[in-house]
């Protein structure tokens, strides 16, 4: 890549050395943005520079809350994904490529076990990630 390039629509330009912050539009260096996934981004890099995502609030969701007050995992929930970790590497449990929410079909990788139950740990319904996202948010009333 040489000189300075437009990146699709937007204006944040790049050079062999510096990119623009898509947060505080400033051309800094690369060593200012944290690395990202070359399939998720064309210079692998993300698009908003440290210092801007030191100043965002940390992303907490009410539903993801995966620590108890003295700030430690549930164990039994610990146990229970655990159980169906080891279950579907020894192919005692089958991880379909469906989701059984949405019926589309998906990369394992994209599909997880839901427990409705911890105390039934093999009893887990398979579901995307974007179906299960749904499941725990919380939909005001």
């Amino acid at each position: 890549m040489t000189g300075v390039e437009n990146m699709r629509t937007s204006n944040i330009q790049r050079t062999d050395t510096h990119k623009t912050c898509s947060k505080c539009r400033e051309m800094k260096p690369y060593s200012s943005y944290l690395k990202r996934s070359k399939k998720l981004s064309t210079d692998g890099y993300k698009g908003v520079c440290k210092d801007c995502r030191r100043k965002e609030p940390p992303r907490v969701r009410d539903w993801s809350k995966r620590k108890n007050e003295k700030g430690e995992r549930d164990p039994i929930k610990v146990k229970a994904q655990a159980m169906v970790r080891d279950a579907v590497r020894q192919n005692k449990l089958d991880k379909p490529s469906r989701c059984q929410e949405c019926n589309k079909k998906y990369d394992r990788h994209l599909i997880h076990g839901h427990h409705d139950d911890y105390s039934k740990p093999l009893e887990v319904e398979w579901l995307c990630h974007w179906c299960h996202s749904d499941r725990h948010t919380v939909k005001p009333e």
